[in-house]
């Protein structure tokens, strides 16, 4: 199981719900739920670290030029499949140096 699914067993036995209502609405087996309840103090430290490094990625943010080539990609992705023409890596990533060797790129080299 994974860290949201013990994370919401966690919550409904907090809530009052014994194993057996725990099983039925969740639809998992009874062992299962049982072994989280056993574990709980390390499965709240495993939701603790995952929360913090979840609002670190959340933060994170692209340089200006990282979004701006996204989004030429992204056309010429939508130009190819839309013109039934193969897309592939090197296509995608020739098409991104060529991008930045433009006189126009503020990121050259």
């Amino acid at each position: 199981m994974n860290l949201e699914t013990n994370l919401t067993i966690l919550k409904h036995h907090k809530g009052g719900e014994g194993v057996n209502a725990i099983t039925r609405s969740l639809g998992l087996p009874q062992s299962s739920v049982s072994t989280v309840l056993k574990n709980t103090i390390n499965i709240k430290k495993s939701g603790e670290t995952c929360t913090t490094l979840m609002a670190k990625t959340m933060t994170h943010h692209r340089k200006p030029i990282m979004d701006e080539m996204g989004k030429l990609l992204k056309l010429l992705i939508d130009d190819h499949i839309r013109s039934r023409m193969p897309v592939s890596t090197s296509i995608i990533s020739a098409k991104a140096l060529s991008i930045c060797q433009e006189p126009s790129c503020p990121a050259q080299y």
